[in-house]
């Protein structure tokens, strides 16, 4: 499980919010096109008509609104996703430069030793990757 979020369910859900707008904006034409076409006249007449009016509106600036919210969440998720390739090269770096600098029994300390860090890895895609590729880095760790 990814820790910053299922960039996948939060694609999905920008889906169902488009196609809801798409609903619900079809939901308003059609009622008010039905009212339109009534041939009734009289003041009750028009203001089930303004009513219908009124409800277009609404329907149009909520589907508008579920659009704006589709598109923040796809936004979103190209945000997960980006964050957790970053996150995943810190922590490919930071395993070959462990691997690379782990000191044999006759070669000494670790170079890490001095610096007051530990090989204790986060875990997969957590931002505690960036911190210790940036600690790494202050150390003058090749990376």
């Amino acid at each position: 499980m990814n820790p910053l979020g299922d960039a996948d369910a939060v694609d999905a859900l920008a889906g169902r919010c488009d196609r809801s707008a798409e609903w619900l904006e079809d939901i308003g034409r059609r009622w008010a096109a039905r009212l339109e076409r009534a041939q009734w006249q009289c003041a009750k007449a028009d203001r089930q008509r303004e009513i219908a009016r009124s409800r277009a509106r609404d329907a149009r600036r909520h589907a508008e609104d579920l659009r704006h919210l589709a598109r923040d969440l796809r936004g979103h998720a190209r945000w997960i996703r980006d964050r957790t390739r970053q996150l995943d090269g810190f922590e490919r770096r930071i395993r070959d430069w462990f691997d690379r600098n782990t000191p044999d029994i006759d070669s000494g300390p670790a170079p890490w030793e001095s610096w007051g860090i530990r090989p204790s890895f986060p875990g997969r895609g957590e931002p505690g990757w960036q911190d210790m590729f940036d600690k790494l880095r202050r150390y003058g760790a090749d990376l």
